[in-house]
């Protein structure tokens, strides 16, 4: 399914279920929920070590990223924000050349401040993961691809990510139940809220006032 779908089928059981009046749903509202509890079931899976590589059905693939340089003369790549796990590190697949053969060294967390100290690690291709950003270092390429789990798969839309067209990036054996959590959530929200006059009579099992 389409984040397009999978935002239309939440909308679908919300503003058709019993004792839900005068809703005001926006679609880059549900989109947003959506993308939230999409990470909230890759934590579930994490804690019990079933997220891990190749992260099936949740990457998304970025061809022909641009090097770019900085001021002090440092390669980096600007890529929107990656999934990290509980252990930081973060889920990234692959970083390398455009062959998809020719893997850089992926290093996050605590180990990239220690990298520059690293001897053993010293003459790798090596790609080194801030929030947002790959520094790299030993390798000069003008391009590289990769693949990983992005935190808002619709944030790649400028590298061809469409949300009418693309499957979204999650396991189709998952997607019923994002959509269920997502629509469950906002259900609970709804029925807490106080009714309006005239609406009493939409909440499930209300009775009449017959005083």
């Amino acid at each position: 399914m389409t984040q397009f779908e999978i935002v239309a089928a939440v909308m679908n059981i919300v503003t058709s279920s019993e004792g839900v009046t005068n809703t005001s749903l926006s679609e880059g509202q549900v989109a947003a929920e959506v993308n939230t509890f999409r990470q909230r079931l890759m934590d579930e899976m994490d804690k019990v070590s079933l997220f891990r590589k190749p992260y099936t059905g949740f990457t998304q693939l970025i061809h022909n990223l641009p090097v770019l340089k900085d001021a002090t003369g440092e390669l980096y790549v600007e890529i929107p924000r990656v999934h990290r796990m509980r252990n930081n590190e973060v889920a990234i697949g692959y970083v390398g050349g455009k062959d998809g053969k020719s893997p850089y060294r992926i290093v996050s967390g605590d180990t990239s401040d220690n990298f520059k100290h690293d001897r053993f690690v010293g003459s790798k291709a090596t790609a080194i993961y801030d929030d947002g950003m790959l520094r790299l270092r030993n390798i000069s390429p003008k391009f590289i691809s990769l693949w990983g789990v992005f935190e808002y798969p619709d944030q790649l839309a400028i590298y061809g990510y469409d949300n009418e067209v693309t499957p979204y990036p999650m396991p189709g054996g998952m997607i019923d139940q994002l959509i269920g959590k997502t629509a469950e959530s906002y259900l609970r929200t709804m029925y807490r809220v106080s009714p309006q006059p005239n609406t009493q009579s939409d909440i499930p099992n209300a009775r009449p006032n017959t005083r």
